[in-house]
């Protein structure tokens, strides 16, 4: 099936074919759906630019654009307890709920920005979604942190994959340093080892440096990390032994202070029998 087609010319500039297809995650689809299927909300991972070319069928698409709230667009408080969040049921009822909450919205903001009743830090404030039909050989372009929803109106056939460009470089980069990270450091490695992406391999260390970040698979980490290690075990066992000898120390004095408070002892029944002699001898004299 791959060689039934090849990667549209605009998708071409893919950062991730550098790594290995068994190091990166799965990226690529050929997508069979029957009629009501679909994908219900959600954004791509890793910050990754999608196409999606449509082969057979019709599809119904809903994008939101990053600046839209994540609640409104999962509908939250406007979805029963009863109901899931499959593709059919958020286009049929979900969306058009969304839709509705945001057009009295936006009317009452208007209303409440003329008389001072209600502050301009609405969530709907800016609030839009672009919807439309995919038709068989059409392409669609979703960018990265683009909410999205798709639902198949008839039974299609489609290719997709997900990719990462110098365009959206560093949102990719910030996501698959924490999320995959020796994927992460195998690509910075092959960044670093091509003349015409060196640039993106600076900016990547750049990005470390200033966020303070960390590279788990560095060698020269890992060298610091083993380093680190090495002397907190040497430190508790120094600790240890000091423990030790102050537990020896302390031994002997506990059996010093108890041969001194023996010899207070003797001492005390010492004093208190010639005591007892001096008190007992002036009564003897005294009967005489």
């Amino acid at each position: 099936i791959l060689e039934d087609y090849s990667v549209p010319i605009y998708f071409r500039d893919d950062l991730f074919r550098f790594i290995s297809e068994q190091r990166r995650p799965p990226y690529r689809w050929f997508l069979v759906g029957p009629e009501r299927s679909g994908t219900t909300i959600h954004i791509d991972p890793l910050a990754t630019n999608a196409w999606n070319t449509l082969i057979q069928g019709a599809k119904r698409w809903v994008l939101f654009p990053p600046h839209v709230p994540k609640h409104i667009i999962k509908g939250k408080g406007l979805v029963r307890d009863d109901e899931d969040d499959e593709a059919i049921h958020y286009f049929m009822f979900i969306l058009p709920r969304i839709k509705r909450k945001a057009a009295a919205m936006i009317q009452q903001q208007k209303h409440s920005y003329q008389s001072s009743s209600l502050p301009d830090s609405s969530p709907y404030k800016n609030f839009c979604c672009y919807e439309f039909t995919q038709y068989a050989g059409e392409t669609v372009f979703v960018p990265n942190h683009w909410w999205h929803a798709v639902l198949n109106l008839t039974d299609t056939v489609a290719v997709t994959q997900n990719y990462c460009s110098e365009r959206n470089f560093e949102k990719s980069w910030i996501k698959t340093r924490s999320g995959r990270k020796r994927m992460a450091w195998k690509l910075l490695q092959q960044l670093d080892a091509r003349p015409e992406y060196q640039h993106l391999a600076r900016r990547a260390k750049q990005m470390n440096q200033q966020d303070g970040f960390v590279m788990k698979y560095d060698p020269v980490e890992i060298a610091k990390r083993e380093e680190r290690a090495k002397l907190e075990k040497q430190r508790r066992k120094q600790k240890e032994d000091e423990k030790k000898d102050d537990g020896t120390t302390s031994s002997d004095e506990e059996d010093s202070d108890s041969d001194s408070d023996d010899d207070d002892d003797d001492s005390s029944v010492s004093r208190n029998k010639d005591e007892d002699v001096q008190r007992k001898k002036p009564r003897r004299k005294s009967r005489m």
